[in-house]
């Protein structure tokens, strides 16, 4: 069974998650014991939309497609650090071969949306769009399809895949004691990967994980509050094939879910849950979440600035759900 170590179920109340900013996607899953520096870097063969998620500065970015006008739309965190923006997609005249072209931001084209309801209601969220000036680069805009948002949250026990750019883990399973010392599996209190320093080379990666908890609202904010409404997935040792969790640079990654034969945006990498509060630095640990963004709460925003071509949009589920937790914990943001 798939625990959730991110809340202790109190009674009616809002999730509040205390997180800290998350950063690549790494895999374990059938990888446990082995470099994931090469492992699911090119798209999976049912491809939910690999390429569409990019890079800015050390995070990540989703292209979300051109608008009725037109321009085109990016998605990512509002606590990375925006700058120009780079994705890599199939050439027009040769989809065998893959392109890479950095945009720069249209000025004050930035749009950071904001909670619909619960704590920090009417207040910014962690989610800003953005448009990417075709002119900045000879090949225009992107050839990547417009992904569609997600209508509502995943349920519990639902596959997603995250894509994100973070850095990469060693190769072995780490062991550490309650002072985060290395030590031996019999004497462990905390086991998962140490990771390749935050300097490092980023790598885009997918992989899969178990929706743990929907309908959570997440403090990503260092100092002051940013509620973000949230689902969770869990890093197990013996989750999933391609069992993912967010590192450093992962903030602002795509999470999708296949319904009814078709790829959702279902959510926007944001954040990690500490271990605990004395947690070292670059390490992924078991039985830690991954916070995403749920971007049903936020569909309706995204459809009023990106105009869906040709179609009506779709009222996103604009209202914050009631949970069962609270947890005044931090998570480290994802950036």
């Amino acid at each position: 069974m798939r625990r959730t170590s991110a809340c202790s179920f109190l009674g009616i109340l809002f999730a509040f998650l205390l997180c800290q900013v998350a950063s690549a996607v790494i895999v374990a899953g059938d990888y446990a014991n082995t470099s994931d520096a090469n492992v699911n870097t090119s798209p999976p063969a049912d491809d939910p939309g690999f390429y569409n998620v990019g890079a800015v500065g050390t995070a990540s970015a989703i292209y979300l497609g051109t608008d009725s006008q037109g321009d085109g739309w990016v998605l990512s965190a509002a606590h990375v650090t925006l700058g120009n923006t780079t994705f890599n997609f199939p050439d027009r005249a040769n989809p065998n071969q893959i392109d890479s072209a950095t945009y720069s931001i249209v000025p004050n084209s930035g749009v950071i949306l904001t909670n619909p309801t619960g704590p920090g209601a009417g207040h910014n969220s962690d989610l800003i769009l953005y448009k990417i000036d075709p002119a900045s680069s000879p090949l225009g805009l992107p050839n990547l399809p417009r992904l569609d948002i997600a209508s509502s949250a995943p349920s519990v026990g639902a596959t997603v895949v995250g894509i994100g750019r973070g850095v990469d883990r060693y190769s072995s399973i780490t062991y550490w004691d309650s002072n985060w010392n290395t030590t031996t599996p019999q004497n462990a209190s905390y086991s998962g990967y140490a990771l390749f320093p935050t300097n490092s080379t980023h790598t885009m990666r997918w992989g899969d994980n178990a929706v743990s908890q929907t309908n959570v609202i997440a403090n990503v904010g260092p100092t002051t509050p940013v509620y973000v409404s949230s689902f969770l997935t869990q890093f197990d040792q013996n989750g999933t094939p391609n069992e993912f969790q967010a590192t450093t640079g992962d903030s602002g990654g795509g999470v999708f879910e296949k319904v009814g034969g078709q790829w959702y945006l279902s959510g926007m990498i944001d954040a990690v849950t500490p271990a605990a509060s004395n947690q070292i630095a670059n390490v992924a640990v078991f039985d830690t979440a991954t916070v995403i963004a749920d971007l049903s709460v936020y569909g309706s925003q995204i459809r009023a600035v990106v105009p869906e071509p040709g179609s009506l949009a779709l009222v996103g589920a604009g209202l914050a759900a009631w949970v069962l937790s609270v947890s005044f914990r931090r998570y480290r943001r994802a950036d």
